[in-house]
C-alpha cells in the first residue's frame, strides 16, 4: 500500500470515527485518535499545511493529562473539553480528511 493510501485510509476511518452519530462525540473523537490518527506522524503528510493541521489536531487532543512520551492522556483531555470544543476538533479532522480524499 502507497504511503499516500494510507493516509488517506487512516484519515478517511477518523472521520468516520468521528461522525458516527450512533456514539457520543467525545467517544467518537477517542475512537478516532486511538485507531487512526495515533498511526500518523507529520512525516506521513506530503505537505506543511498538512503536517501543521495535523499537529494542532494532535496537541489538541493530547493537552492534558499523563500519558507515554511526553504526551497528555487523550481520556482526560476530552473530559475536560467543553461540547463546543469537541465539535470544532472534529469539523477539524473531517476538513484534513476531506484535504486528502482522492476524488
Amino acid at each position: 500500500m502507497s504511503d499516500r493510501r494510507r493516509l488517506e485510509e487512516k484519515l478517511n476511518d477518523a472521520a468516520r470515527s468521528v461522525t458516527n452519530p450512533e456514539l457520543p462525540l467525545k467517544e467518537r473523537l477517542r475512537f478516532a485518535y486511538s485507531l487512526s490518527l495515533s498511526g500518523l506522524e507529520p512525516a506521513d503528510f506530503p505537505d506543511d499545511e498538512g503536517r501543521a493541521d495535523f499537529e494542532a489536531i494532535r496537541a489538541d487532543l493530547t493537552a492534558v493529562g499523563e500519558a507515554g512520551e511526553g504526551k497528555g492522556s487523550v481520556p482526560t483531555t476530552l473530559w475536560l473539553a467543553s461540547d463546543e470544543q469537541a465539535e470544532a476538533l472534529a469539523d477539524r479532522i473531517v476538513k484534513l480528511a476531506a484535504r486528502y480524499k482522492q476524488a
